[in-house]
């Protein structure tokens, strides 16, 4: 036999609601209802009911009684579990007011009404049943869970400091007294000097003191009753890489994190003069240090998407006729795509300063050729590279986000298990961590907490 099928369109309840009263009948005494099927269409809100043509006319006329509008008014509220109330309203309310079919006949507003309440993150809606059904599954398409986004930052200097540097030491014992003179800015060399000269002079050893990290040239000689003995430093020094910072941002997908490593400097923005004479200075503070700015978006495929901006700034030194704080930044901005767990670089951001010192005695180190042994130059070129290495990790559930710390609390606790062994014997007695061994456990259904959100929304 054919089965046969009644599609009923309703205009009032909601499919979903009412199907689930019509299935609570089906299960009833023998004769009632026993053969008839019912099942929702949300898209289109009716109810398609199958089965013997008898129960399916019962039913017919019990969906007619019950889809009827109600004249008390329609009020629902909607607890959010995951997205901002306020946020989801004013989305609402924006919809109901370039929707024409929301708007009351003669057209002064929107007749369905949204407000938000903070404290319950819930959001409230009234108006005709027909409408209401149209936000409601709009609210439950915006109230998901997001993922999060773990960026994990180095940001470095990759430096090339050379450093050149030339001066001279003079050294003279007379009959009672040494005496040194340098013009150098090695200062260990001074003192070495100082120190040893009188065995080096009197053959007690076979070389004069030098530097560790430099070329050192010495020689002695006689003046009268006065033994003289003169040391040329010739310095030259590479620097390696500085990491200024290693941050660790989590955040919600499409959501803007920042973190800031730096000091809250004043500046002077402005002055004014009062009428008594006394100066009022206008401060505005400003973060100098290192900031790092992310917006994640996570793509098809797991790729992620990020909105970098990257600032590295510091104090300059004092500048003659400066009139406030000079400030020497780096800014980096710049839009990247990169798959779940790879590495990405940021680069090129290069910074050079050369700076050049002499010191001597007035008057003799200016005279050309002898000049130079009584002075010392001092040739300073730096070059700073900024890179800026990224790793995205994507967190999509309490699962991820237990093994994420799980990761970074091992590596806690292993760092302080090598120190307790390094200073083992010492006396230390600071705690150990214990080992991570929680297992991931999930809170109670949302719907068991709130029995009225489960039955606003059932099926």
């Amino acid at each position: 036999m054919d089965t046969e099928f009644d599609v009923i369109e309703l205009e009032h309840a909601r499919a979903g609601d009412l199907t689930e009263h019509l299935r609570e009948l089906m299960p009833g005494r023998p004769g009632e209802l026993q053969d008839a099927r019912a099942q929702a269409d949300p898209r289109s809100n009716a109810i398609i009911l199958s089965g013997d043509e008898t129960d399916r006319l019962r039913m017919r006329g019990l969906i007619a009684q019950l889809d009827r509008e109600v004249h008390r008014g329609n009020t629902r509220v909607h607890y959010l579990r995951y997205a901002r109330a306020e946020t989801v309203a004013e989305l609402l309310r924006s919809i109901a007011e370039h929707d024409p079919g929301m708007e009351t006949e003669d057209g002064d507003g929107p007749r369905v009404h949204i407000e938000s309440h903070e404290s319950t993150n819930a959001v409230v809606t009234s108006g005709p049943a027909e409408r209401l059904r149209d936000f409601d599954d709009i609210i439950d398409q915006l109230d998901i869970r997001r993922a999060q986004v773990l960026v994990e930052a180095v940001i470095a200097e990759v430096s090339s400091d050379r450093v050149e540097e030339l001066g001279v030491q003079w050294g003279a014992i007379g009959s009672s007294a040494a005496g040194v003179l340098s013009f150098s800015e090695r200062q260990t060399g001074i003192v070495d000097l100082a120190a040893g000269i009188d065995a080096y002079l009197g053959g007690e050893v076979a070389s004069p003191p030098g530097l560790s990290d430099g070329l050192t040239v010495g020689g002695a000689g006689q003046s009268g009753n006065n033994a003289i003995a003169g040391l040329v430093n010739m310095l030259q020094r590479d620097s390696a890489t500085n990491i200024l910072s290693t941050p660790s941002l989590l955040t919600l997908d499409n959501e803007e994190a920042e973190i800031v490593v730096g000091q809250n400097v004043p500046f002077v923005v402005g002055r004014s003069i009062e009428d008594s004479g006394q100066a009022f200075d206008t401060i505005r503070r400003e973060d100098v240090g290192v900031k790092l700015r992310v917006r994640p978006q996570i793509n098809q495929g797991n790729a992620v998407r990020m909105e970098i901006e990257q600032e590295v700034s510091q104090l300059a030194p004092g500048t003659a006729g400066a009139a406030d704080l000079i400030t020497n930044t780096r800014t980096l901005t710049t839009h990247v795509l990169v798959d779940d767990g790879d590495m990405l670089v940021l680069g090129g951001l290069i910074e050079e300063q050369q700076t050049d010192q002499e010191a001597g005695v007035p008057g003799l180190g200016n005279i050309p050729g002898l000049g130079r042994l009584f002075r010392a130059d001092r040739n300073q070129t730096e070059k700073r590279n900024l890179m800026v290495f990224l790793h995205p990790r994507i967190v999509r559930d309490s699962a991820d986000g237990a093994e994420l710390t799980s990761e970074k609390y091992s590596f806690i606790r292993a760092e302080q298990l090598r120190e307790r062994a390094r200073t083992r014997g010492r006396g230390d007695t600071t705690p150990v961590l214990p080992q991570w061994d929680r297992l991931t456990e999930l809170p109670p259904a949302f719907e068991e907490l709130h029995p009225a959100y489960a039955t606003d929304h059932a099926d």
